[in-house]
């Protein structure tokens, strides 16, 4: 998957907004940046059987405080069943205090949470004797985030529950922290089904990869196809013409982009080649049913889709022009249940002759807006085109925000272009190319306009990006290397001044076209070895 939709939950996760979980995240930046892709890979010790996986079993670590003011131990309070049997005139008291991981050998969410007696108001939560959050009743769980290997260590969290006149004694939990650097690699598969030529997007689903790409059937035609991992395991795969219900579906089609509405159904985009023609359509989870599906008209390409926390579906691309050989960009969405359709366009208004085209290549929902990023091609003094990256903004009703379209002004290089937006909370990265020849550009917003931009070095470039637990931006693409390609995967601290870590493959004519790093767990990426659908892994 190309764009982060659920990056509002790891916000919430964190407790912050962008500008503060960027802040966070920068906190250990000089660390990340001199280990770089060469630290160790972690692992919990023989016969551990601790685990802080999102979604996976958890030990669970009880701490039980003591009252303030007689010190009377109370790690086995009175089981009356009833907290508030308290007495008015005792201390309150933390009758458990519980961690879901005692120790965390991979980024993940552990959850802090107490129980108390009735008459407390307020639970005072502190990390090494900081104070980090007020918990109110009866929310008493606080999900504290473990981002990466900058928080390896002992952390003792104490829990102090408050009433109106008194205090508890405190309780504490140790938790250790020993996670793996990221960028490291976990697994690489080169498909050796020749069937299998092109994969072109990746989403998180469960403890697995759905991924989209194009394989060849029995006439030598080409299939938009989806392929389930479990791991590093094939689940199962799945050919249009095992869904689709369009007799123009059984031709010669491919694949553009995945993703997953909020109920896990996949909502996948594609292009059928004769025409061309854009196709969208949403399969239940295991892509064995389809629940509906949407053809363009001819000469409309799909290039990115997205879903909202509704389940709304916007498809991004491009549409030919009336009577001329441009083409424009265009945006089309539609409910949940593949009605209410409305669809937007954007043509520059410098080109007044509409000779020259401009596309969407990717799309993403952030707060309130519909975030479009392209290409536009616009004309210098001496009448000659070049193109210029464009940022788009629709309402999720299909307004398009035509004074709050944003026209790169070219400041690395006459030229460069968008392939790829994500986004994070109310927020839009988006990565493409600049200049002369070519090399991969990096940006990242603060409200419409980009507010930094990272020129990567030269020989890069990048089709993809998602964001990882740490909140960096991790683009995704291949290094020119010998006259071909080889994987390159990279991640930049917030802010942009900064490389994480790099990740260089080793096999030879490598291109990765998608990325998705998810809410947790591990980078995932797709692309093509040698003209062989190609998908592999990293520690995020």
């Amino acid at each position: 998957m190309r764009f982060l939709v659920g990056a509002t939950c790891l916000l919430a996760a964190l407790g912050c907004g962008f500008e503060a979980a960027f802040e966070r995240a920068t906190e250990h930046h000089d660390e990340f940046a001199s280990q770089g892709s060469s630290g160790s890979t972690s692992a919990p010790p023989s016969g551990s059987t601790s685990s802080a996986e999102a979604g996976g079993p958890h030990p669970v670590n009880t701490v039980t405080g003591s009252s303030a003011d007689t010190g009377t131990d109370t790690d086995t309070p009175a089981d009356t069943g009833d907290p508030s049997t308290t007495q008015p005139d005792e201390a309150p008291r933390i009758l458990a205090w519980t961690a879901s991981a005692a120790d965390v050998w991979s980024v993940g969410q552990v959850d802090l949470s107490a129980v108390v007696t009735a008459d407390v108001i307020a639970v005072d939560v502190r990390e090494n004797g900081e104070l980090v959050t007020t918990l109110l009743p009866p929310a008493l769980t606080y999900p504290w985030a473990v981002l990466g290997e900058a928080q390896d260590g002992v952390h003792t969290w104490t829990a102090v529950a408050r009433s109106a006149n008194a205090s508890s004694a405190p309780a504490d939990l140790v938790i250790a922290v020993d996670v793996p650097a990221g960028g490291q690699p976990l697994w690489h598969k080169v498909e050796p089904d020749p069937a299998l030529s092109f994969a072109a997007a990746v989403a998180h689903v469960d403890q697995g990869a759905l991924v989209v790409g194009y394989r060849q059937d029995g006439n030598n035609n080409g299939k938009l196809a989806l392929r389930r991992y479990q791991g590093s395991t094939v689940a199962w795969t799945r050919s249009v013409d095992q869904w689709s219900k369009l007799p123009a579906m059984q031709g010669h089609s491919t694949g553009a982009d995945v993703t997953l509405d909020p109920e896990g159904n996949i909502i996948v985009a594609g292009n059928l080649v004769a025409g061309p023609q854009s196709y969208v359509a949403k399969l239940d989870p295991a892509a064995s049913k389809i629940l509906w599906e949407r053809p363009g008209s001819p000469g409309e390409i799909a290039n990115g889709v997205a879903v909202d926390d509704d389940g709304r579906i916007y498809l991004a691309g491009s549409g030919p022009v009336a009577g001329e050989a441009d083409t424009k960009l265009v945006v089309w969405s539609w409910d949940r249940d593949g009605l209410a359709p409305w669809l937007a366009e954007y043509e520059d208004t410098m080109d007044l002759n509409h000779l020259r085209s401009e596309k969407g290549t990717a799309v993403v929902r952030v707060g309130d807006r519909v975030i479009v990023v392209g290409e536009a091609e616009l004309k210098d003094d001496n009448n000659e085109p070049y193109t210029r990256t464009v940022v788009v903004q629709v309402t999720p009703g299909g307004e398009l925000k035509e004074g709050e379209t944003w026209i790169s002004p070219g400041d690395w290089g006459l030229e460069d272009g968008a392939v790829d937006v994500n986004g994070l909370g109310d927020e839009y990265c988006l990565t493409g190319w600049a200049g002369s020849p070519p090399t991969a550009l990096t940006r990242c917003s603060d409200g419409l306009q980009p507010w930094w931009s990272t020129l990567h070095q030269p020989g890069r470039t990048a089709r993809s990006l998602s964001h990882n637990q740490r909140l960096e931006v991790v683009v995704a693409g291949e290094t020119a290397t010998d006259k071909t390609g080889r994987a390159w995967i990279e991640a930049l601290v917030p802010g942009g001044d900064l490389v994480a870590w790099t990740f260089t493959g080793n096999g030879a004519d490598e291109h990765v076209y998608g990325i998705d790093c998810g809410t947790w767990g591990p980078c995932l990426f797709v692309g093509v070895s040698g003209l062989k659908w190609m998908a592999g892994a990293l520690t995020p």
